[in-house]
């Protein structure tokens, strides 16, 4: 938001916003089987700090799902398949 930004395990007293999630989770969001908005409802995800942190994080997890779809290879057609 206001610059560069940066992840770190632990507790940084000058930070603009802390996330406790469980390894599992994040991974879960990542791979889209998990939304923010799930993940905070359910008590996964917990933000102190600045709220608006998790609209960002949706838009993390959001990129990273489209740039996978991007780069995933596409399977070779079969010879009764027509590609379009």
């Amino acid at each position: 938001k206001h610059g560069s930004g940066f992840l770190r395990p632990g507790m940084d007293s000058q930070a603009d916003v802390f996330l406790s999630i469980l390894d599992e989770d994040m991974v879960a969001m990542a791979k889209g089987k998990l939304s923010t908005f799930n993940a905070l409802r359910d008590g996964r995800l917990i933000i102190k700090g600045d709220q608006l942190a998790s609209h960002v994080l949706s838009e993390i997890m959001e990129r990273i799902q489209r740039e996978k779809r991007n780069t995933a290879p596409r399977p070779e057609p079969q010879s009764d398949e027509v590609t379009l």
